[in-house]
């Protein structure tokens, strides 16, 4: 799967990531972000480009990627 060459990719392996939502009719992508440490620092925004192009350039169908931090 295309989620799980995320995190090695930007070295974030204490990272989860999982597809919340997708719609065919639109391409839109949401993706539930997790860091497993309570103090880290790492943000989805930060990343959220490259994710988002990594996606894209794997997957065709998927136009947009956003991406939301677990509650």
């Amino acid at each position: 799967m295309v989620l799980e060459d995320v995190p090695p990719m930007l070295r974030i392996e204490h990272c989860r990531f999982e597809i919340e939502s997708f719609s065919v009719a639109t391409g839109d992508l949401v993706i539930r972000f997790e860091a497993s440490c309570s103090d880290c620092d790492v943000s989805a925004i930060t990343f959220g480009p490259a994710i988002e192009a990594h996606i894209k350039s794997r997957v065709p169908e998927i136009r947009a990627v956003r991406i939301v931090a677990a509650a």
